[in-house]
């Protein structure tokens, strides 16, 4: 479509897709301007109903002029495609541009009080919109527009008989239930009348301001689910939680907007416009309204309910964590402020024992390298403390306030290094001679004198941990781990120093909390505290609490929440303050109540380049307000597989290879990762972690249960199936070491395995006589005749990056500073040129791209949002 002309129109770029159409940059080439396109493919225009409501959209529309929606220019159709020409707005979906923590109150009701201007004047002209959410709002240079009428009932002057009248809020749920490409409306801001099918009038769109407005202050969906019927049972059931240190007045508007019964909800969206533009003044004026009191227990009981409702339908997700039915009085007091909130990534807090001052790891102003940062946690800014042109990472703070201890990292080495904490002269401790590839990075605790150090011991295969005396250096191992686990990783001290925990990773995805008696770690078998799956690359030490009873982990789950953990037990990991995700790195002050921890987010969105045209540039291609990652093209370059957290946890979806049509394969998958088709495009190989350890499944591509095809105790990935379809290869460490094996696709006989010098992710040559494959911990790229025989070295791959197969060659990436680098390997000629060069923000690692059949496209995961910053909890017990 791209470089054509429809009427007088050229079409220059895409810029989304929808349910109701695809939208396409235009020029005006009668009026020299540039234009939105909204049109159907021709292939879907023949569906009657699809194209009324299209048709709808346009008239419901441009009978509209306001400065809050989009201006409608023409309706029309040409070459048999039906579009609409609108005004071009330069700009960001307001989905863009919420924060995982929401937005500053100034900030929203700047945006949402012309909202509801745009929606008092299509009210006033009898249009509902009925699919209100942040990605039907831009913000832009021209100010706030809403977008979309697809969905909008005209209220008057339709009749019943008339072609135009809406599909009635039955057929919406209809929709949804069956998901058949055709939902009529958003199940998280539907109203509840909206969602159990019943008349809608301009009150289902107070609902959905109000849930957008939540939304905007919050950072999070005010209702939510696992999948669209979760979600829709959450707005026709459950209660929003509050939001932290929002006045008062602001949260009743958002209260009345949000009732169930329409009766009892806000009336007329023209009185909340009023209501803002007061609370916006005051904002401006520096006078604010008084936050939300505590919630009295008969409330706190309700949300209490609220929230084990929706326990429930988490647990058929295996996400399901039990919470407390009396909590303690102190947690109603407990408050989430915003620790740092500088430009760049913040991140590793270490609170000071007397929880007045705080340690981080920033990237600076420049966002140019990590260096240790101090800062007072009520004031100041902040002082720097290290300037190495190393990573300075992961600080931790000697109980007697003195000295920091952090991790140097450069080259793939580093050291533990002491600093005093005010900042002065560095003293290296101990070296640090390599950093495990797909590991945890090493981190050290103090003991409760602040003589010693508890470090990981790299020069030792797996990791230990040992003891480094502060006086003279010299060392001591505290822990043996098995011989083919992957080490023990981040230790912590209990403040009596009775205690140990740390994290003993059976493989790279998993974590396993261990505790064991300090003084007698090297003798005593550890005791398990708690397992999970997880991307063990994240993991930080699990602070104690004052009373030495309790370590607060990041619980590794998709939520990423905070969870305490007894020890030595027994008991089950409880959330701290439930409605926190996106956790990592606690730290917990000796005095002074506080919990501080880093809040991140990546949203990865899936991007396409032309590598026939490599200066075309790149543009997004899969995208969702979610993680999207690791496509695979089926082998008829019709489809892509990938990985979506767009349901709430990661789960294996599909697309056509245009990207639309997303549907959703797995259901209550465990941290799946790497799908992969089959040559007949029937099932997709995939890995996921139930038990812990990574086996390999496959599911029917059009969805269903999914079948365990590997059942050993050791770590079972990288699924690839041969060129026949009859063997499924993959990689195992059940020798001691990653070699690839293979089995028979039907599971009826045993695995064998492949390699015997080392062998990861694999790939078969297009006729199916050679074995293509990389190395887990070593460099380059490897070849060897499929039915066994001597291995060759043929290109220099890095074992963290992926790598693609494709007609007669190969490729592979290559980091070259801020950007990435696509390389091709020549299968012919043995010769490597560059391919193309992606964007800055392109991420590497496995399986993160894909190149299709034809050799022409190649779709990556790109980081379109990143957040990383220090939030604090006051008054942690």
């Amino acid at each position: 479509m791209i470089g054509r002309t429809l009427s007088h129109f050229e079409v220059i770029e895409k810029l989304g897709e929808g349910g109701m159409g695809v939208v396409y940059k235009g020029r005006d080439t009668q009026l020299n301007r540039f234009v939105a396109l909204k049109l159907l493919p021709p292939d879907k225009t023949a569906d009657p109903e699809r194209r009324r409501r299209f048709i709808q959209e346009a008239r419901a529309a441009s009978s509209l002029n306001h400065p809050n929606i989009v201006t409608i220019y023409e309706i029309s159709q040409a070459d048999g495609v039906d579009f609409i020409a609108m005004e071009f707005i330069a700009g960001r979906t307001l989905d863009q541009l919420i924060p995982r923590n929401g937005m500053k109150i100034s900030e929203a009701l700047r945006i949402a009080v012309p909202i509801a201007g745009g929606l008092a004047r299509a009210h006033a002209a009898g249009i509902v919109h009925r699919d209100l959410k942040p990605s039907n709002i831009m913000v832009g240079e021209s100010g706030v527009k809403i977008l979309d009428f697809g969905l909008a009932k005209l209220t008057e002057a339709v009749s019943q008989g008339s072609d135009d009248a809406a599909l009635t809020a039955a057929s919406v749920v209809d929709a949804v239930r069956t998901g058949d490409g055709t939902v009529l409306g958003t199940a998280a801001y539907m109203s509840p009348e909206q969602a159990e099918g019943r008349q809608v009038d301009a009150r289902t769109d107070i609902f959905a301001f109000g849930a957008l407005l939540y939304e905007m202050l919050s950072g999070r969906r005010a209702f939510a689910g696992s999948g669209r019927q979760s979600t829709l049972a959450a707005v026709i059931r459950d209660e929003v939680a509050p939001i932290p240190q929002v006045p008062h007045e602001l949260e009743k508007l958002i209260a009345r907007c949000l009732r169930k019964d329409p009766a009892r909800r806000a009336q007329h969206i023209e009185d909340l416009k009023l209501e803002l533009e007061e609370l916006r003044d005051e904002s401006e004026s520096g006078v604010s309204g008084t936050a939300a009191p505590a919630a009295p227990p008969a409330a706190r009981r309700r949300w209490i309910m609220g929230a084990l409702a929706g326990a429930s339908i988490l647990a058929a997700l295996g996400l399901f964590w039990k919470m407390r039915s009396d909590p303690p009085a102190s947690a109603a007091e407990m408050k989430v402020v915003v620790l740092t909130s500088y430009p760049g990534e913040q991140q590793d807090p270490a609170l000071s024992p007397d929880g007045k001052q705080v340690a981080f790891s920033w990237n600076g102003e420049k966002e140019d390298n990590f260096d240790i940062y101090v800062k007072l946690v009520d004031a100041g800014a902040p002082v720097r403390i290290t300037q190495n042109p190393a990573a300075d990472i992961l600080p931790a703070w000697s109980p007697d306030g003195r000295f920091l201890v952090f991790v140097r990292i450069s080259g793939g080495k580093g050291g533990y290094y002491v600093v005093p904490a005010l900042g002065g002269p560095e003293r290296k401790m101990a070296d640090i001679p390599q950093i495990p590839s797909h590991r945890p990075t090493p981190s050290a605790d103090w003991t409760p004198d602040s003589k010693s150090l508890v470090i990981v011991d790299t020069s030792v295969d797996p990791p230990s941990l040992a003891l480094v005396s502060i006086g003279d250096g010299t060392k001591k191992r505290l822990t043996v781990p098995p011989a083919q686990s992957f080490g023990d990783f981040a230790p912590s001290v209990s403040p009596d120093g009775k205690w140990l925990v740390f994290d003993r990773a059976p493989n790279v995805s998993v974590q396993g909390w261990h505790a064991v008696p300090f003084v007698e770690a090297a003798s005593s078998q550890p005791i398990n505290l708690f397992t999970t799956s997880s991307n063990n690359a994240g993991i930080a030490r699990c602070p104690w609490t004052t009373d030495s009873r309790e370590v607060v982990c990041a619980d590794g789950s998709s939520a990423r929440r905070l969870v305490r953990l007894p020890v030595p037990g027994p008991g089950k990991p409880e959330p701290i303050l439930a409605p926190i995700m996106d956790a990592a790195a606690p730290s917990i002050s000796r005095q002074g109540g506080r919990l501080a921890y880093t809040h991140s987010f990546f949203d990865t969105n899936l991007w396409r380049a032309d590598l026939k045209n490599p200066k075309a540039p790149a543009v997004k291609f899969i995208a969702s307000p979610r993680l999207e990652m690791q496509p695979d093209y089926s082998a008829d370059g019709t489809k892509i597989a990938f990985v979506s957290a767009r349901s709430g946890i990661n789960e294996v979806w599909t697309a056509d290879a245009d990207g639309s049509n997303a549907v959703q394969i797995t259901s209550q998958a465990v941290i799946p990762t790497a799908p992969r088709w089959s040559p007949d495009g029937k099932r997709i190989a995939f890995a996921q972690r139930p038990g812990g350890n990574v086996d390999v499944y496959v599911v029917d591509a059009q969805g269903g249960a999914s079948r365990r095809m590997t059942t050993d105790p050791a770590n079972d990935a990288s699924a690839y199936w041969s060129r026949d379809g009859k063997w499924i290869y993959f990689a195992s460490n059940r020798t001691g070491r990653q070699e690839v094996w293979k089995m028979p696709a039907d599971g009826a006989a045993r695995e064998v395995q492949v390699t015997r010098n080392g062998g990861w992710r694999s790939r078969e040559s297009e006729d199916g006589q050679i074995l293509y494959y990389q190395k887990f911990d070593l460099p380059g790229l490897f070849r060897m005749p499929v039915g066994g025989g001597p291995e060759e070295r043929i290109a220099d791959v890095q074992p963290p990056e992926d790598w693609q197969l494709a007609p007669g060659a190969i490729y592979f990436f290559q980091r070259k500073r801020a950007n990435y680098i696509v390389e091709r390997v020549d299968l012919k000629t043995g010769l490597t040129t560059e391919a193309l060069k992606l964007p800055e923000g392109t991420a590497g690692g496995t399986t993160n791209f894909t190149v299709s059949p034809d050799g022409r496209w190649l779709v990556f995961v790109h980081v379109d949002q990143s957040v990383s910053e220090l939030m604090m909890i006051e008054n942690f017990r």
